[in-house]
């Protein structure tokens, strides 16, 4: 919170005046009377309910927990922050008096369900507190949880954290929330508890953990040297909260003072509300804000070409059927064009199985996110627009550039599933020379390249010049930061049958822990800053190499480089022996 207290800043307001308590509250009465508006009658009807009732607040003992800037403890100095800048105002109108005692938040939950204290600030609403305390039913404000990760581990999504070592608050709802959101996907973390919010970002710093779960007001104030991940889960409410069975009246007359504070746009609450605002929409923007909103769109447009393959395949389905149904003879061979049309359909189901994962997970968590920064930009700067915006617009343009080049690996996947193969001759050696000029030509990297001769197989040419573009290209890019890189495409010794071929290098490589994630669409195993690209090439590949019946694998290790296979279904001279037949995955 900043320097000025609460009452300072109202008396500012009127002037440098000091209003006192009791003829401030007057002054409120009137103020929504002038006003008008539901909330704010509301408002002053509960609180002339109150007096009537002859309501006072008693002495109270009041939990306290550092959760800035929120709730903001200093040594030697009273508590600060939203929470207890209410209940102090409460306390001036009502003629109470407070005593803080301060800890961690486990030992605030003990400390009130033990009736060591009367109440504790800043609790989120879940039911089984609601079974063991006493809540305001009025919200003091509202928040979620996001992942804040150490950099270069590649965490962006929920399925990153799967055996990651994640810290959380001890005794918070945030372990709940997280296993309850990862237990749907199948993600297993360590969860690691901390006393204090300070202490879990710190293990996050010193790597005895991989990263931490907090709120954005702490997070965003914190987040020096950690990555704001698009991680976000668990949506709540944080309120007041005291012993069980303790005098209704306290919460009732709490809940009246807040009703009454969020309708006068002076008091303090309102001051409070508009400062936390101003911290949280001056904080920057997440890099990944504006690309995941437009990759959400992308993804959605995916959805759309995949369900477009899916209903050509049916329809091919249908037609086949409907000349089973009218021919007796090559009854056979209609029933093998069945077989491989169903094939296409399970083909097409799987791709819709993933798009229909990513836009249930990694565009859901995003939109979320979008709509939290929204509704605080709003509260922020509803009358006037910031001039940081134009930095926003910048990064906006940036991410667009990126997802243009996703849009043309993504048009490259959507041929390679929709377009028949047209199998032949074809010259791998020759296609890989012509793949490395191109490169050469683009890029002024001075890499050895060695390309087996003869290497002929029966295949569709223009769909082989893309695999070796992906592998080769790939192997350029985690080549090129390497002191003298050299790539290498050959032929595996002994499998006279089945040619089986390799594209190697001496780049970055990779962790083998996560070679399983390599082909799948949109995963990446390094960081975008690092090395670009949008994550499709590979699975590409494996479609490519999978309609000619083949498979495709990786072995690698970080730093020593990386070696990619792939099996193709035989060798020229052998698919031109059965040349009479049909080709397999024609």
């Amino acid at each position: 919170m900043g320097s000025r207290r609460p009452s300072e800043e109202r008396a500012a307001r009127a002037g440098g005046r000091a209003v006192p308590a009791g003829k401030e509250a007057r002054q409120d009465v009137g103020a929504w009377r002038d006003g008008g508006g539901c909330a704010r009658w509301v408002g002053a009807l509960l609180a002339l309910g109150l007096a009537a009732s002859a309501w006072s607040l008693p002495p109270l003992k009041v939990a306290v927990y550092a959760n800035p800037p929120k709730v903001v403890l200093q040594d030697g100095q009273r508590p600060q922050g939203i929470f207890v800048d209410v209940l102090e105002q409460i306390a001036r109108e009502e003629g109470g008096t407070l005593h803080y005692v301060p800890g961690t938040f486990q030992e605030g939950l003990d400390r009130l369900e033990r009736g060591e204290v009367d109440l504790m600030v800043d609790v989120a609403r879940t039911p089984e507190r609601e079974r063991h305390f006493e809540l305001s039913r009025e919200a003091v404000l509202s928040t979620w949880n996001q992942v804040y990760a150490r950099p270069g581990l590649g965490i962006r999504n929920l399925l990153d954290l799967k055996g990651r070592r994640l810290a959380v608050l001890a005794g918070s709802v945030q372990e709940q929330f997280f296993r309850e959101a990862a237990q749907s996907f199948g993600v297993e973390a360590r969860i690691l508890t901390f006393p204090t919010f300070d202490a879990a970002f710190r293990a996050v710093r010193e790597g005895r953990a991989d990263a931490v779960v907090a709120n954005p007001f702490f997070g965003e104030e914190h987040l020096a040297g950690l990555d704001d991940t698009a991680i976000i889960f668990g949506p709540s409410t944080l309120h007041f909260a005291a012993r069980k069975g303790s005098d209704p009246a306290l919460m009732a007359g709490i809940d009246a003072h807040l009703l009454r504070f969020k309708a006068d746009p002076a008091s303090v609450y309102s001051v409070d509300y508009q400062q936390l605002m101003r911290l949280q929409t001056t904080r920057r923007v997440p890099a990944w804000l504006y690309p995941a909103l437009a990759t959400g769109l992308l993804v959605l447009l995916l959805s759309a070409g995949w369900t477009w393959t899916a209903l050509r395949a049916a329809a091919r389905l249908r037609v086949s059927e409907q000349r089973q149904r009218q021919l007796a003879a090559e009854r056979m061979a209609l029933l093998r064009s069945v077989e491989q049309r169903s094939a296409e359909i399970e083909r097409a189901n799987e791709d819709l199985q993933i798009v229909s994962y990513s836009l249930s997970h990694d565009l859901g968590a995003p939109l979320a996110a979008i709509r939290g920064f929204v509704a605080a930009t709003l509260d922020g700067w509803r009358d006037s627009l910031d001039p940081r915006a134009a930095r926003m617009l910048e990064r906006a343009l940036a991410g667009a550039g990126r997802i243009d080049a996703m849009l043309l690996d993504l048009a490259g996947l959507l041929r390679v599933a929709g377009e028949p193969l047209d199998p032949a001759c074809c010259d791998l050696t020759q296609l890989a020379h012509d793949v490395v000029d191109t490169l050469r030509a683009r890029h002024e990297i001075d890499a050895v390249v060695t390309v087996a001769p003869g290497l002929q197989v029966r295949a569709d040419a223009r769909l082989m010049r893309v695999v070796l573009e992906n592998l080769i290209g790939n192997a350029w890019k985690f080549a090129s930061r390497v002191p003298s890189p050299r790539i290498e495409l050959g032929e595996v010794d002994g499998a006279p049958d089945r040619p089986t071929f390799f594209v190697r290098d001496n780049g970055a490589g990779f962790d083998m822990e996560y070679a399983s994630r390599l082909f799948r669409p949109f995963s990446r195993l390094h960081d975008a800053s690092e090395f670009p690209g949008a994550g499709i090439g590979l699975s590409i590949v494996q479609r490519i190499v999978a309609r000619h019946g083949g498979r495709v694998w990786a072995e690698g290790a970080v730093g020593r480089g990386a070696t990619f296979y792939f099996t193709l279904e035989g060798r020229e001279d052998a698919g031109a022996a059965a040349a009479g037949g049909s080709s397999p995955g024609a």
